[in-house]
Formats: C-alpha cells, sequence, structure tokens
C-alpha cells in the first residue's frame, strides 16, 4: 500500500503547487492585461481544468536509467560470450546519459506519516460523500420547485426567450437558470408578483445569458471536480474566481443587450433589496449568491459603454494558449513522477509476511526452483523483499546460486531493487567479494551509483571489505567515489575508520576528496565525521594529513 500513499501523495502535492503557480500567473496577467469579464471567467476556468490535469500528465512509467551506457547484457552459462562482453564493455566509450528530471514524495516520509495520510484519505471520501449528498439533494430539491413550478403569463414573453419558458415558485428564493436538456428560467413568485415586466427583464436577460453560455454544463462539470477535491484550498478559491467573474459576464450581457448599464444596475439593486437571504444551488445558476458581490457588480455595469466583449473565437484562443502554454512549461521544466521508480522506493521498505519469507529463504538455499516457480506464478511479487534477507534475487546472490540469479533477472527481477538494510543485488555480491557475480549484474543493468539509506552503496561496502579489485571496476564503470549516503557516508570514511591504508590510498588516488564529511545521521547525537577525524589508525592519519586532510 506504501506505492498506491507515495503516489496519493506526490499527486496532491503537485495539484497544489502547480494550481497555486497558474493562480498567481492569471493573477498577475490580468492586472498586467485587464480582461474583461468574459473572459477572466473561462480563463479561471481553464486553471481549473489545468490544475487538475496537468498532475496526471506527469506520471510517467519509465525504467530507471542507468548512468552510463554501452552495456551488453551477458549469461554466467555462456563463459566466451561473458569474455566477449566484458571486454566490449571495458572499451566502451563511457559517457553519461542526460536523464529527465524526477521526483516525488519520498517513500520514507509516507511510511513515517502514513497514520495520517489514512486518516486524510478517511476524511477526503466521507468530505467527498458529503458533498456529493448535498449536490443530489439540490438536484431533488431544484426539480422538486420545477415540477410545482406554475409558467409565466406568456405575455410576458420577450424576444430573447422565445426558446426558454419562464417559470414561477414560491420555493425558490432567488433567480436562476435550472435544466441541463431543457433549460428554463425559474422566478421566485415575490419576485414576478412585485416587479413589473420591465423590471423583470434585466433579470431575465442574465439569466438567459447562463444558458447561452452554457453555464449549466459547466457548473455540473465544475462541481463533479470539486466534488472529489474538496479538500483542496486551491480547487476552493479557483470555484470563487470563476463564480465571480461567471456572474459579472452574464451582467455584461445582460446590460448590452439592454443598452443601459445604469438600467441593469437598478434593477440589481432593485431584486436585491427584496431578498433576504440567499440562494446556493448547485444544480442552477443563480442571480446571487452572495451580497457582498452587489457592489463590485453594480460598478462593473455602469462602466458598461467602455467595456467590449471579446469575440467567441477570441475567447477560445485565448484559453487554448494558456492552457497549451501552461501543460509545455509543465512537461519541460516539472519534474517527472516515475512510477517505476516509486515502486522500487516502496517495495525498499514494503516486506512479505515472515512465513512466505522463510519459505521463500528455504526453496532458494535448497534451489527448489518448483516451489520458488509457484510462489510467483501465485501472485508474489518478485521485487518484493522479506526484512533481514532482501529480495529473492539478492538472496540469490547470498547464496552464490548463479543459474537462479540468471533465471530470476530473466523472470523480471530488478538488479536494482533495495531493501531495507539488505541493501540491493550488486551490493550483496560485494558482500561475497564475488567479482565476477558484480561483474555479471552490472552487464544485466546494475547502476554502479545505486545506494539505499543504512545500507551505503556498492562502493561503500567494497571500501569496507577492503577490496580494491571490485572498488577498481566499479569506479572505471562510473562509480562517483564522493558519492556519500546518509548514514553511512563516504567510502573514503568508511576505508579510513575501518583504517584499510591501501583502501584509502586507492581512493585518494582516484579523486576522493579528504576533507569532505557528512553528518552520522544513524546516531542519537548526530557528528560531523571526516577521513581524518574518524580514524583510529596513525598511519591513515598520516597519510591523509600529508594528502591535506585538516582535521575539523
Amino acid at each position: 500500500m506504501l506505492f498506491e500513499l507515495t503516489i496519493f501523495a506526490s499527486f496532491a502535492l503537485y495539484h497544489l503547487l502547480i494550481g497555486a503557480s497558474l493562480f498567481l500567473l492569471l493573477m498577475l496577467v490580468n492586472k498586467l492585461c485587464k480582461f474583461t469579464a468574459e473572459m477572466q471567467s473561462w480563463l479561471w476556468l481553464t486553471v481549473f481544468v489545468v490544475s487538475t490535469l496537468v498532475p496526471f500528465s506527469l506520471f510517467v512509467q519509465d525504467e530507471p536509467v542507468q548512468t552510463y551506457v554501452n552495456v551488453q547484457p551477458v549469461s554466467f552459462l555462456d563463459e566466451n560470450k561473458i569474455k566477449q562482453t566484458t571486454e566490449q564493455n571495458q572499451k566502451a566509450q563511457i559517457e553519461p546519459v542526460s536523464t529527465p528530471l524526477e521526483w516525488n514524495v519520498s517513500g520514507e516520509e509516507v511510511l513515517q506519516a502514513t497514520s495520517w495520510i489514512y486518516l486524510f484519505l478517511t476524511v477526503w471520501i466521507i468530505g467527498s460523500f458529503w458533498r456529493g449528498y448535498a449536490v443530489m439533494r439540490s438536484a431533488f430539491q431544484t426539480h422538486r420547485f420545477v415540477v410545482g413550478a406554475t409558467q409565466k403569463d406568456k405575455k410576458l414573453a420577450f424576444k430573447h426567450l422565445s426558446s426558454f419558458p419562464i417559470y414561477v415558485s414560491e420555493g425558490v428564493k432567488t433567480p436562476m437558470a435550472t435544466g441541463l436538456l431543457s433549460p428554463i428560467i425559474l422566478m421566485p413568485k415575490t419576485v414576478a408578483d412585485r416587479f413589473e415586466t420591465k423590471k423583470l427583464e434585466p433579470i431575465i436577460l442574465h439569466e438567459l445569458a447562463h444558458i447561452q453560455r452554457k453555464d449549466l454544463w459547466v457548473g455540473l462539470f465544475q462541481e463533479t471536480l470539486a466534488i472529489i477535491f474538496w479538500w483542496s484550498p486551491v480547487m476552493r478559491v479557483l470555484n470563487r474566481k470563476i463564480h465571480i467573474s461567471r456572474e459579472l459576464a452574464c451582467d455584461m450581457r445582460a446590460a448590452k443587450q439592454l443598452s443601459s448599464g445604469k438600467t441593469y444596475a437598478q434593477s440589481l439593486v432593485d431584486c436585491a433589496q427584496l431578498m433576504l437571504s440567499q440562494h446556493s444551488n448547485i444544480m442552477a445558476m443563480g442571480l446571487f449568491s452572495k451580497k457582498s458581490e452587489l457592489n463590485q457588480r453594480v460598478n462593473q455595469v455602469l462602466k458598461i459603454k467602455s467595456i467590449q466583449l471579446p469575440k467567441t473565437v477570441t475567447t477560445l484562443l485565448a484559453c487554448a494558449t494558456f492552457a497549451v502554454a501552461s501543460v509545455s512549461a509543465a512537461q519541460t521544466y516539472a519534474p517527472k513522477i516515475n512510477v517505476t521508480s516509486i515502486k522500487q522506493e516502496a517495495n525498499h521498505f514494503t516486506t512479505m509476511s515472515d512465513r512466505l519469507g522463510d519459505k521463500l529463504v528455504q526453496a532458494i538455499r535448497k534451489d527448489d526452483r518448483q516451489s520458488i516457480n509457484g510462489m510467483f506464478a501465485n501472485g508474489l511479487d518478485i521485487n518484493q523483499p522479506f526484512h533481514g534477507e532482501g529480495t529473492a534475487l539478492i538472496i540469490a546472490v547470498k547464496y552464490n546460486n548463479r543459474e537462479l540469479v540468471e533465471q530470476l533477472i530473466s523472470m523480471g527481477a530488478d538488479v536494482n531493487q533495495s531493501s531495507e538494510s539488505d541493501g540491493n543485488p550488486l551490493m550483496e555480491a560485494v558482500n561475497q567479494n564475488d567479482l565476477e557475480m558484480v561483474q555479471y549484474l552490472y552487464n544485466n543493468g546494475a547502476d554502479v551509483n545505486s545506494k539505499a539509506f543504512g545500507d551505503g552503496s556498492a562502493l561503500i561496502e567494497a571500501a569496507k571489505h577492503g577490496n580494491i579489485k571490485i572498488a577498481s571496476f566499479l569506479i572505471n564503470k562510473g562509480a562517483e567515489v564522493d558519492m556519500g549516503v546518509d548514514g553511512d557516508e563516504t567510502p573514503l570514511i568508511n576505508a579510513s575508520q575501518n583504517g584499510n591504508l591501501k583502501m584509502v590510498k586507492f581512493l585518494v588516488e582516484n579523486g576522493a576528496d579528504v576533507n569532505l564529511g557528512m553528518m552520522n545521521k544513524r546516531r542519537i547525537n548526530s557528528e560531523f565525521r571526516t577521513p581524518l577525524n574518524i580514524t583510529r589508525n596513525k598511519e591513515v592519519a598520516a597519510y591523509l594529513i600529508s594528502q591535506g586532510a585538516i582535521n575539523e
């Protein structure tokens, strides 16, 4: 489940970051360009959709890209092939490859926050059901209003409304447009009774604008996303922006048809005075949602002469440009969320049960292929580790079962899959001082720079064991001599701590920094460790000082 939780946490954080960035960007653009309410309403909707969908586009399912290229797969069973391939790899020009930037919430952080994430997911699901229930209840309530409503006297029908009937209901508290397939305009009985035809016209034109803009369908789509992402502050802010700009856009359309901003503004004020409460019906588009918006709307319609409504083509082009630019920028600059890497990281912390683990270990020890194959055929993840032993591949390397190692890799075992406190296959091969196994794993895709918290890296293991042949092979294949690992420091620090002068000299001669130190985070009182301050060997200390080491 750690895999799924990491995916969710990464997506949620990306959604918030991208949504907040696009919100600030559009705020800035709007300040500079002074878009009309019509344009703003569609641009805010574009941000609303993009901030929801773009994070999905950043998920990739690529195999982790190796730092070095030109390696060829090789089989233990073909001695001529292994010699030929090794020679080819040694002669090949080793060049770093450009790898796409990747990021995700750390699996370790997710593991530590699992309880909180489960609590959040529980609240999220409950909240979505509650909001969904509110939407359905509102929809049924609106349906009842429509069923019990009476059609307004046909003498009051306007030329603008030939295909959209006007109904009057005692239940509704504000004028609204409703009905996805057969739109109608629903008027409160108090408004219809007290306002004469001339005063009703601005209100009706406002609701007509909602129908013409397809706001009923857009609102349904918007609310569907809002049900799912109710927890997101970004979506809440964007929802608010869309609502305000949409109401202003309909005001502008209605005032334009009346050719009088003052007439429409007066109608808004008269209608607001009549209504003592607000109506927030999800499935309908109302004239008023919050009384605090009245002043802003009145001021906007009074400027109607200086405002030109944008053409539909212009609006579509602006929204498409903003959407394409946002998606392109995200694809170009935002780090990708590699599902394969997350799976690998999740497996690092996820372990199989003791029963299955013991059964797997015993089967590998006895080279019981039938049992091993049966376990994987019954759904056991070939890359899931058993705590204290590692993955099937790590265990096979540990017991030097070369034929099984080859079989597991052919079955899909990940040569770079690590296990908490158990390292990875390459590190286990180094632990066994098995250069041939190290070469085999490298030739089948093992990353010489792979590392695991609490376990180090292949080169660190070689430094600990003092195996210069393996260390030389790893460095020649691209292992970074100064690459540190939290909790395990650097190869040179480990060689110095063990007092291995030959390994210390070898690492320094291959470019190791004698003054590079790291905090040891595994100790209760973290300490800064360097090659010089950690050694207890006088010869190693003297050599390091001769190479410029400073005691810090």
